[in-house]
């Protein structure tokens, strides 16, 4: 697959994160850009959206910008984040799993400078 059909994959699969949101809501294409409209002025941007844009977005005709992101996931009322709304599910994973964890009894770097400075005694 090339990559300009995995951006277009990617950009319908977030198209369809962003109509979950808005039927989430339970509110019309109409009010959901009257919503992104309020809520883009509230922190000094002035765009003008409609149900059209709003049916691009959701479509995957009309890529997203990093603002309308972190607007959709403020107002996404089961919380699920920019990340799931960027990524989809394969967000929403332990990413924690894929990091080693440190071995037991060693500590932070400060704290065993700490032990060191004062000469093996804890505390």
């Amino acid at each position: 697959m090339s990559i300009k059909s995995e951006l277009a994959i990617q950009r319908i699969r977030r198209g369809e994160r962003v109509a979950a949101v808005r039927e989430a809501l339970g509110v019309s294409g109409e009010e959901f850009a009257e919503m992104l409209r309020r809520q883009l002025l509230a922190y000094g941007i002035d765009r003008k959206y409609d149900k059209a844009k709003v049916s691009r977005m959701e479509s995957g005709r009309r890529d997203l910008l990093a603002e309308e992101l972190a607007v959709i996931a403020s107002v996404d009322p089961e919380k699920r984040g920019m990340l799931w709304l960027i990524f989809g599910d394969a967000a929403r994973t332990d990413a924690t799993k894929h990091y080693p964890k440190p071995h037991r009894g060693q500590g932070s770097s400060q704290a065993r400078s700490r032990r060191r400075r004062d000469g093996g005694r804890s505390g």
